[in-house]
């Protein structure tokens, strides 16, 4: 499954699939201090006469960023500091990785890299579950729009990949 961005800014964006249908809105707001992601997942639209043809999104997930102590994510009626979802593991160019203990009780690790980043499984064998594509300009193509891609392996946990990935994201910003 690829997600497309609707701009290069994963904090206010629309992710949406190759045909267009939106499947995550993530809104982040512009104050300085106590800023805040929201993150919305849309609904089963069942109204058979539902005139206006709108997508409906629902609540998936918040995180209010703080810059001295530990962020927060209510993610699925919780509501966790981020230090101790996301333990460090590892250094790279952008810092530590990230792994984290998903919905499905497996842990997973979030390889920041230089340019994309990367999830994999943590376990013997380090499975790629899913990886951002930062799109852009080349010499040689025409430019391309951001995706995040979700294999098979990892469709099952979607909303949580796509929490972590806006958190691992700002991470990556801040470096």
């Amino acid at each position: 499954m690829r997600l497309y961005l609707s701009n290069t800014s994963p904090f206010n964006s629309t992710f949406h699939t190759a045909d267009g249908q939106a499947i995550y809105k993530v809104r982040t707001s512009s104050k300085t201090f106590g800023r805040t992601t929201t993150i919305y997942r849309i609904l089963q639209n069942d109204a058979v006469f539902d005139c206006t043809m709108r997508d409906i999104f629902g609540h998936l997930a918040q995180i209010e960023w703080k810059s001295l102590r530990s962020s927060r994510i209510r993610f699925r009626g919780r509501e966790l500091r981020t230090r101790s979802v996301f333990k460090k593991k590892g250094w790279g160019w952008r810092g530590s990785d990230r792994v984290f203990i998903a919905p499905d009780g497996r842990q997973y690790r979030w390889k920041l890299g230089t340019a994309s980043p990367e999830l994999r499984i943590l376990n013997d064998t380090q499975a790629l579950v899913a990886r951002f594509h930062p799109g852009g300009k080349t010499c040689f193509f025409p430019s391309r729009s951001p995706f995040l891609e979700i294999l098979p392996a990892g469709e099952h946990i979607a909303d949580a990949i796509l929490v972590s990935f806006v958190y691992i994201e700002k991470l990556r910003e801040d470096e």
